[in-house]
């Protein structure tokens, strides 16, 4: 009874105050309210029964005698039954299908989630098991297809479609989520085949990883864009495919790990990002197809890689009718500006498109075998100041370089540095001071040296087989090593210092300043055998027969 006198006494009250109730529209209308309540599953109102579409008295349903109705428009919720597959509305049917499948009483999503759901009214609540416990995963609204679910705070609208299971199967790429969920693994090829594509994202999550041995092995596998979202790729992962033609690496990756495509016999093309730092050794192994190396870095970031291997490197010692392109910016390179520090080691290995190098005047080192086997390199330009260091094998057997001038700012020459070039004439600036073995061995076309007044140091062999007939050795030089002059037709040798030296092998020999102060006596000395098992050193006035001691 008190229920339907509220009931009443509130109507009354509402349609009283409809009466003189005036809109927002001005002055000229006024809007008209209907006695009745209008409801949803919400709450309750009083609409208008003008032409506008206005509410009033809009409040949540109260249920004070929890009695299944609300006590103020007697509005009772209607159960819902909820069964089959919800999709997330924002989502065309494709591969990558968000939705929710409910049956006997469990659901599971896209995702592999699952657990058990029930309803009251018109609210669905899922759950989730926890050990052995159910806990509550999210809850919902069901407004007859639609579901929203309340996920992490944000209204998400499914609605049903056709049964997941009735559906063709869509085949993708494998993935499994990472340990912390937070984005997807490819782990294979899955039901793929030919040229695939590695999205930025799967299942609203990013890809960030290539799973070890993800495609290895794949006898059907011919080409891969990797998405911009892949930072890691693992070991192994596209190693001896053999039909793999094209790669296309787009993700920030830093690193090739050893033997990553070690066996694709029929690559052709790779495309890397200006993000990789190193390449491990074996990376590129047994890729014998291979033609074109696309490069989205800048010249001197590629020389800034720490390469274990160079994919440049293919045919560098066999083959010589083949070579590997290096392409920047769709560019072949064949002249390259290098404007940081170090050149890495084996930046340029066995490049053979390389026809000009300008150095400038930031580099400080040239890495070991970083030109080695350029052998269309035919200019070498270093900018004052710049290199100190030239590393072992820097040069060797760049064939067509014929000049070379070194500013006073390099103080090393490494071993076999310039070997087999085809260097005519070397001017070896006053700053150098150590000259490596062999850092001019085999150089038959050199027929003129200048040596810096700097040099203490000239290593074993380091003009073996040169061509030259004159030397002056500096005053600087206090060791010859052995055989450095073996196999040139030198006539002439002077030395500007002739006071104290040796030759130290077994016993040691002392050579008289009369010997060497004559240039053809000395020349002699110099290319006989007498050298070939030792070296010379100025004395320290430890020899028994230096004057020097003698006279001290």
């Amino acid at each position: 009874m008190r229920k339907k006198l509220l009931i009443t006494l509130l109507a009354l009250l509402s349609a009283a105050a409809g009466a003189f109730a005036v809109s927002g529209c001005g002055n000229q209308h006024t809007h008209t309210y209907s006695d009745k309540w209008s409801s949803d599953a919400n709450g309750h109102w009083h609409q208008t029964t003008c032409e506008h579409d206005e509410k009033r008295d809009e409040a949540a349903h109260v249920d004070r005698d929890n009695n299944g109705e609300c006590d103020v428009c007697e509005y009772k919720p209607i159960d819902v039954t909820v069964g089959g597959t919800y999709y997330l509305c924002e989502t065309e049917v494709s591969d990558e299908q968000f939705y929710v499948d409910f049956k006997n009483g469990k659901w599971t999503d896209d995702e592999g989630q699952t657990g058990s759901f029930e309803i009251s009214g018109n609210t669905v609540t899922l759950y989730s098991k926890f050990g052995d416990e159910n806990i509550e995963f999210a809850t919902g609204t069901v407004n007859g297809e639609d579901i929203t679910l309340d996920i992490l705070g944000a209204g998400i609208v499914y609605r049903k479609g056709d049964d997941i299971n009735s559906k063709p199967k869509v085949e993708t790429l494998a993935y499994e989520l990472s340990e912390d969920k937070s984005y997807y693994i490819v782990k294979g090829i899955g039901g793929l085949s030919g040229d695939i594509v590695i999205p930025d994202e799967y299942k609203r999550k990013p890809v960030k990883e290539i799973a070890e041995n993800a495609f290895a092995k794949s006898k059907i596998l011919t080409g891969v864009v990797i998405g911009e979202n892949i930072e890691t790729i693992n070991a192994n992962a596209f190693g001896e495919c053999a039909k793999l033609t094209k790669i296309e690496i787009n993700g920030p990756v830093s690193e090739f790990v050893k033997d990553l495509f070690k066996g694709c016999s029929v690559l052709t093309d790779i495309t890397l990002p200006a993000t990789l730092k190193s390449i491990g050794i074996g990376a590129f192994a047994g890729c014998d197809a291979l033609q074109n190396v696309n490069y989205k870095g800048t010249v001197s970031d590629w020389c800034e890689i720490k390469f274990g291997s160079n994919p440049l490197s293919r045919w560098a010692e066999y083959g010589a009718d083949k070579k590997i392109n290096l392409l920047i910016d769709g560019e072949i390179v064949k002249n390259a500006v290098i404007t940081n520090a170090k050149i890495s080691d084996n930046a340029f290995y066995g490049y053979k498109n390389l026809e000009s190098v300008t150095l400038s005047e930031d580099v400080r080192l040239i890495g070991k075998n970083a030109f080695y086997r350029c052998g269309n390199l035919q200019s070498l330009t270093m900018t004052s100041p710049s290199v100190t260091s030239i590393g072992d094998w820097a040069f060797y057997f760049c064939e067509k370089l014929t000049e070379l001038t070194l500013p006073d700012c390099v103080t090393e020459i490494g071993n076999y540095a310039f070997s087999y070039c085809g260097i005519e004439s070397a001017d070896i600036g006053d700053g150098v001071t150590v000259i490596g073995e062999e850092a001019f061995a085999s150089c038959e076309k050199l027929a003129s040296v200048t040596l810096g007044n700097s040099v203490t140091e000239i290593g074993n062999m380091a003009f073996y087989m040169c061509n030259f007939s004159n030397i002056t050795i500096p005053a600087s030089v206090i060791s010859l090593g052995s055989e450095v002059f073996r196999g040139t037709p030198l006539t002439s040798a002077i030395f500007e210092n002739t006071s104290c030296w040796v030759v130290n092998n077994f016993p040691p020999a002392k050579l008289t300043k009369e010997e060497l102060s004559n240039p053809a006596t000395a020349a002699k000395f110099l290319t006989t055998s007498i050298l070939q098992n030792g070296y010379m050193s100025i004395c320290k006035h430890r020899h028994k027969n230096c004057s020097r001691r003698q006279k001290g």
